[in-house]
């Protein structure tokens, strides 16, 4: 992912996560993007037919800890396989760097939450979090 990307992402980002990003940092979504792009250890956009499924990455939260983000966009529905393919590939590269992934997911986000889930994250309960309170629940994924 470059600079340039962030602003194409943040043009058709999913409603759920441009809600959460607001709800958890106060941000808009072409600013978490930017700010995520320059803490980012490695950030990629996962693409179909030319189209943005995805921006993805992770920061350092400590030694063995990663944090990972993403953001969907609209286009996701075109290609789910892909995606999950794609999303899976990153997962595993992510856990070359970090032996744990932890962050929180917006209790609204059905569709990330149940993804996380195919991928095997271990989803807490709901707590307050972020900028708003709202409640979020922490997920783990842990080293294979």
């Amino acid at each position: 992912m470059r600079f340039g990307d962030a602003a194409r992402i943040a043009a058709c980002a999913r409603a759920a996560d441009v809600a959460e990003i607001k709800a958890c940092c106060g941000l808009e979504i072409k600013e978490a993007l930017l700010q995520c792009l320059e803490h980012s250890l490695r950030a990629w956009v996962i693409e179909s037919k030319g189209k943005p499924l995805a921006a993805v990455g992770d920061t350092m939260a400590g030694i063995g800890i990663g944090v990972p983000w993403m953001v969907t966009t609209d286009h996701i529905v075109s290609d789910r396989r892909g995606f999950l393919r794609a999303s899976r590939a990153v997962m595993v590269e992510m856990h070359q760097r970090h032996w744990s992934l932890v962050n929180y997911v917006d209790a609204r986000n059905v569709d990330a939450i149940r993804w996380l889930s195919w991928l095997g994250a271990t989803i807490d309960e709901p707590v307050p979090y972020g900028v708003a309170g709202l409640p979020f629940r922490k997920f783990t994924r842990e080293r294979a």
